[in-house]
């Protein structure tokens, strides 16, 4: 009866030259994020650490998102998964490289779950509550500064609105350092930050939100990441932050 009355009632509805779909609510983070991407003209997002592609994926599929991709991953076996995904989309292009502080080759330590590869080197801290992320082998793979990198990037133009997001397990600090001139292009900076220690030397979340701040960055929105389940205490959040001068005109 019920069934019957759905359809009875789609097809009055159709002869108005409309239809009635199931509607599939948006979560409240992810419309707060297409609001912010959409208020800031966001039309090319570079992924630095794409690892297989999930941020990308999840731009397109949750947030409706159309523009540019760029994704950056060093890892070889997440690399070529990531590319089979974004030859498939003419607006999404993947590069085999790590982001740093300088052009070069560096030692990255690769993780069980691979998520957590970082160059830095892991605390029990994180592998106490992940222990997926403890290191199983090593590789020695290609880094570029985004400074050095960024004009060689064609789905960057004059007047592109460019979103940088980074997600590097511990070494983002060392991505802005190689991006002091690129920064200056960017409208949005999205980056993962750790309230605790989980890499040695990493720039913890006040310090990264103070590095930002002199840089022209103000933090607009804050989104809860890697946690331990078992005591609720959260270890990393996810932060946006938007150049000031850009705020305005948003």
């Amino acid at each position: 009866m019920e069934d019957f009355a759905k359809n009875t009632l789609r097809r009055l509805v159709r002869v108005t030259g409309y239809d009635i779909v199931k509607w599939h609510p948006i979560p409240v983070d992810v419309a707060a994020r297409k609001r912010l991407l959409d208020g800031f003209g966001i039309d090319v997002i570079l992924d630095v650490g794409a690892n297989a592609g999930q941020f990308a994926l999840s731009l397109r599929a949750s947030m409706g998102y159309r523009g540019e991709i760029v994704s950056f991953e060093p890892l070889p076996d997440a690399f070529a998964h990531l590319r089979g995904l974004a030859d498939q989309d003419p607006a999404w292009e993947a590069h085999n490289v790590a982001l740093g502080e300088a052009d070069g080759q560096l030692k990255l330590n690769v993780s069980r779950n691979r998520v957590s590869s970082s160059f830095l080197a892991i605390r029990e801290t994180s592998t106490s509550v992940e222990p997926e992320s403890a290191y199983e082998t090593e590789c020695v793979v290609t880094v570029r500064s985004l400074d050095s990198l960024l004009p060689q990037l064609d789905a960057v133009k004059g007047d592109s609105r460019v979103m940088l997001k980074l997600d590097t397990q511990g070494f983002e600090s060392r991505v802005i350092a190689g991006a002091k001139e690129s920064l200056s292009r960017m409208s949005l900076v999205q980056m993962e930050m750790s309230l605790v220690r989980l890499y040695d030397d990493e720039v913890l979340f006040l310090d990264m939100c103070n590095l930002m701040r002199k840089l022209g960055f103000d933090l607009i929105a804050l989104d809860p990441g890697f946690a331990d389940v078992a005591t609720g205490r959260l270890l990393q959040v996810d932060g946006l932050f938007a150049r000031s001068a850009a705020i305005s005109d948003a």
